[in-house]
């Protein structure tokens, strides 16, 4: 019994210690939120600002949502994690409510599990004093200090609706576009299925990877594919293609003059040689003594050839060394790393018919959405159809006049046939229609086409935007009309 009511004061304390525990915790929750949330806002604020400059490189959606989200976790993970001690909770309720540590001294003696008659005194004392206390009277929800700071972030978020944007959106690409953006990155994944692990065929996959991006646009593909074209090349310029085709067709030949050889190209011719390397001690002395003629031939034949310099210099050394398996091993891997330099090439020609096959398909993709939406003019040389809004649908391409003259109009006529040599292109007087247009090849109406280009980038008429598109518009035509 006597356990019982001793029992009761304990709880009484530790029910109220509880709650105000809770409310505690809540209303550090509130502080926290207003304080991070205020540095989330001010974040944001500055990303709204910066992207009126240059483009973020994540959605503005996205640039939004994630400093108040980190914020707001962030203050009420902080909160969770820390542990609030009774004994903080019970100085804070003496101080607040000036009970001179009466409800701190109780919460000791029911730590210590004191069960003298003085300490139960303490805690029925304590009990008394708390049990009418409001937890909201001890800790009451305050509006956050942190708040008067809540014009600044918001002063930078509105004024990001004030600034200018200061770029242009590259409009995204259309379903034609996006089309052959995916069939580029088909094409290339084709084109290198079977090359080895080198710098090359990583630049490949990372392009790969990007057309298959959908966020990809027409010009990060044509830029993508530029400059992969550019580093292709660059390694292709760096194998002597020429002499390489020469020493190819030169071992192929062997098998022409010899018996002892069969094969159709140089990987069989290898194969052979490393065969008779192997067999090289049951060789009669006729055939050792035409192998060794046959060797000092080809020799002669590849002499100056810098493709196959590795392979002369061995065979050079027949003359002091003679023919022994020894050498002979060394000469079919020789004949073996010529044959994989010229497969080398003949995939890096690959590839880089594949690059411009894709950025021309690119290209005339826009040109045939441009046209079946009036974006472009027709091929009657006469301007697209608009949109209801007054826009033209499409590409959505700004006019571009040009400084020709102003009685001239150039109009640009495609080929009828494939018979024909060439497409004409007429200029004519724009008030009198009376007069028979006078007519000019269609190489010539390219090039002046290509001038103007040129005159417009000079003098910054041409969005940046813009820029590359009409340059793979102008080569696609030029394409199309060889």
């Amino acid at each position: 019994m006597r356990n019982t009511i001793q029992n009761q004061p304990e709880q009484i304390i530790q029910n109220k210690l509880s709650a105000i525990q809770r409310r505690m915790r809540i209303e550090r929750i509130f502080q926290n939120l207003a304080a991070f949330n205020l540095w989330g806002l001010l974040i944001v604020g500055l990303l709204l600002v910066a992207n009126r400059f240059f483009p973020l490189p994540i959605p503005i959606g996205l640039a939004i949502a994630l400093p108040i989200v980190v914020a707001s976790a962030i203050a009420v993970g902080l909160v969770l994690l820390g542990k609030v001690d009774p004994f903080e909770v019970a100085r804070f309720v003496d101080q607040r409510l000036n009970l001179k540590e009466r409800l701190g001294t109780a919460l000791e003696a029911m730590r210590r599990r004191n069960a003298g008659d003085f300490a139960i005194l303490q805690v029925r004392d304590a009990a008394r004093a708390v049990q009418g206390i409001l937890p909201a009277t001890v800790v009451s929800y305050t509006v956050p200090r942190t708040l008067k700071w809540l014009p600044i972030p918001m002063l930078l978020v509105g004024l990001s609706f004030f600034v200018p944007r200061m770029y242009e959106i590259v409009p995204p690409p259309n379903p034609s576009e996006q089309e052959a953006i995916h069939d580029a990155a088909a094409r290339l994944e084709g084109a290198v299925s079977g090359l080895d692990e080198t710098e090359l065929s990583k630049q490949v996959e990372e392009t790969v990877k990007t057309l298959r991006n959908k966020r990809t646009g027409v010009q990060t593909a044509q830029e993508k594919l530029s400059k992969l074209r550019e580093e292709v090349q660059a390694q292709k310029n760096q194998l002597a293609e020429n002499e390489l085709d020469q020493a190819v067709e030169t071992i192929s030949k062997l098998s022409e003059i010899s018996n002892l050889l069969g094969g159709a190209n140089t990987a069989e011719i290898a194969s052979e040689l490393q065969e008779l390397a192997d067999q090289m001690a049951g060789l009669t002395e006729a055939q050792r003594t035409e192998l060794d003629a046959l060797l000092r031939q080809l020799a002669e034949r590849l002499g100056g050839n810098p493709a196959a310099k590795n392979l002369v210099d061995q065979l050079n050394e027949i003359e002091t060394e003679g023919v022994s398996p020894e050498m002979l091993a060394k000469i079919a891997r020789s004949i073996l790393e010529i044959d994989q330099q010229a497969k080398d090439i003949a995939q890096l020609e690959d590839i880089l018919e594949e690059i411009k096959t894709s950025r021309k398909n690119i290209g005339l993709a826009g040109i045939e959405m441009a046209r079946k939406t009036g974006g472009v003019a027709g091929s009657d040389g006469g301007p697209g159809e608009e949109s209801e809004t007054g826009e033209a649908r499409g590409t959505q391409i700004e006019a571009m006049y040009l400084e020709t003259q102003p009685t001239e109009a150039l109009q640009l006529r495609g080929a009828t046939s494939d018979s024909e040599e060439f497409a004409t292109a007429s200029t004519q007087e724009a008030p009198g229609g009376e007069e028979e247009p006078t007519y000019m090849p269609h190489r010539e109406a390219y090039l002046n086409a290509k001038q103007a280009y040129a005159e417009a980038i000079e003098r910054d008429r041409i969005p940046v935007r813009y820029r590359q598109r009409v340059k793979d518009y102008l080569d696609a035509i030029a394409e199309t009309s060889k």
